[in-house]
């Protein structure tokens, strides 16, 4: 559910339903959209995973250019590196990589 590169060490959880696999927000980069940008606040829906559901989100800009996601309730094994594509019904708005994953304000990448 995490690693700690510096001291080499992983991190499991054999509990499916394990609360650090749980996340309420994720920190998005290298976006590309595909119309005009969405404004902030904008409820879109995303996926995180080929086939998945279509999972809805809160877009909220960064200065930098990338976005904060917030989700309504926690989402499950987001990780960074992951795609994340955002679509407005069956229209693909563009999409991201998953850069950090936040759990009840902590990152827990």
């Amino acid at each position: 559910c995490k690693k700690d590169v510096v001291k080499n060490i992983l991190f499991v959880a054999s509990d499916p339903n394990d609360e650090h696999l749980l996340s309420d927000s994720a920190l998005i980069n290298q976006l590309n959209w595909n119309s005009i940008e969405p404004k902030e606040g904008t409820k879109l829906n995303a996926k995180f995973r080929y086939r998945q559901k279509d999972l809805p989100v809160i877009i909220t800009k960064k200065q930098n250019g990338d976005v904060l996601l917030t989700f309504p309730k926690p989402y499950k094994a987001l990780t960074p590196g992951q795609a994340c594509v955002f679509y407005d019904g069956d229209f693909c708005l563009g999409g991201g990589i998953i850069d950090k994953v936040f759990y009840k304000g902590e990152q827990i990448n």
